[in-house]
């Protein structure tokens, strides 16, 4: 009844937890929740997101201590509150392409394209992070088109320095994501609303018959000698060395809505289905669970020298919709397990590095090892080996 009735009528009744708890226990009434002001209790565990419906003008935290030991005591000696700034653009669509029959397990040159919105009220963006089912072969460009005439193609920078005028740079590749920068692009001048699409054409690869792509826009404010870590909720800026790292920003994510964007058929001769879908044509696959099984280099040289120290295995898993153990072994020439590394793994493109050591953590003595890989999953296939050099 409180949070339904008017703010006058709120200031009449409203009481003070003094004045409530001055009250005697038979005029007491049980205390419900304002609607308006506050919402509904959450747990929330060191380091995550909280989420904060908009409308709500105040926060209050409450901090529990639990422990078995009564003799134990439990102090906070920091508590920090991180927020993001207002919204990046209005609005991001994106649509990739190709999108259909497209071959599973062979790379293909994809092109994505976002529709960014920026009112005057926007800061703009200035990173694209996009989720990829395999590690990104390349990032072979990126093309900005302003909107008022002004047509951008990005000049591919690899130095550590700050990102110039007409420039982009990859700031991160793993398995399963690419991240670029580029300079800010923000709102028109004069408060008018710009429509802004960024081209980012890509060399990668679908391994299922469904793939939904996923990316995220974020503004980043900080200069080139922070240390980022980038994850599916943010990209999360360090500072200070090994032994001190601190937190000195989190940059949070918009997501990149799917929409029609484009007409890939009329721009780059490429079919499209209005989204970040792509289907794949999967009757070429092999009936082995793994597929696409690499390794480099080889010879590798486990020295210590920095140069060519780890050798690196990528492979394809393939038809696994939930994961299941994967098992690489090392065997030398005599049969001898050296060394066991087994992951948890459904469909898509994986990496794992060797530095050359056994399971006591001893580096093997240079000469040839047998790799093999293979699943504990139903109709996996026969298992898939590679001949390594170890050489010093």
């Amino acid at each position: 009844m409180f949070s339904a009735a008017l703010p006058e009528d709120r200031a009449r009744v409203r009481l003070t937890r003094a004045e409530y708890k001055a009250l005697p226990g038979n005029e007491r009434r049980h205390v419900e929740p304002d609607l308006e002001f506050w919402s509904g209790v959450q747990l929330a565990n060191n380091g995550q997101l909280i989420n904060a419906p908009s409308g709500r003008p105040f926060i209050q935290i409450e901090v529990e201590f639990l422990s078995e030991n009564p003799a134990a005591a439990t102090i906070i000696s920091n508590l920090r509150f991180e927020y993001s700034a207002p919204q990046i653009t209005d609005q991001v669509f994106g649509e990739i392409a190709p999108a259909v029959d497209v071959i599973a397990g062979r790379d293909t040159s994809f092109v994505l394209v976002l529709n960014a919105g920026l009112g005057a009220e926007n800061n703009g963006f200035n990173r694209l992070q996009v989720f990829t089912p395999a590690r990104a072969e390349a990032i072979e460009g990126v093309e900005v088109d302003l909107g008022d005439g002004e047509f951008l193609n990005l000049e591919r920078v690899d130095d550590g320095g700050e990102i110039g005028a007409g420039q982009f740079r990859e700031l991160y590749v793993a398995d399963d994501q690419f991240v670029v920068g580029f300079p800010t692009i923000g709102p028109a001048e004069e408060d008018q609303v710009r429509n802004a699409l960024v081209k980012v054409r890509f060399q990668g690869r679908v391994i299922d018959f469904r793939t939904n792509f996923a990316a995220n826009v974020f503004l980043d404010t900080l200069g080139a000698e922070a240390e980022r870590r980038f994850t599916s909720s943010g990209i999360l800026a360090l500072g200070g060395n090994e032994s001190t790292l601190d937190t000195l920003a989190i940059f949070l994510p918009q997501r990149v809505e799917d929409n029609d964007v484009v007409d890939f058929a009329a721009t780059d001769q490429l079919s499209d289905r209005n989204s970040l879908a792509v289907i794949a044509d999967i009757s070429a696959q092999s009936e082995n669970l793994v597929t696409n099984f690499k390794v480099v280099p080889n010879p590798f040289t486990p020295n210590g020298d920095d140069v060519n120290d780890e050798v690196v295995v990528t492979f394809d898993v393939q038809r696994l919709l939930t994961p299941k153990p994967v098992y690489l072994e090392i065997f030398d020439l005599n049969g001898r397990r050296r060394r066991l590394i087994e992951r948890q793994l459904s469909s898509g493109g994986y990496s794992q590095q060797w530095d050359g050591r056994d399971d006591a953590g001893q580096v093997v003595p240079p000469g040839l090892y047998l790799l093999r890989i293979s699943t504990d999953a139903d109709h996996a296939g026969e298992a898939q080996t590679r001949i390594i050099s170890v050489a010093y």
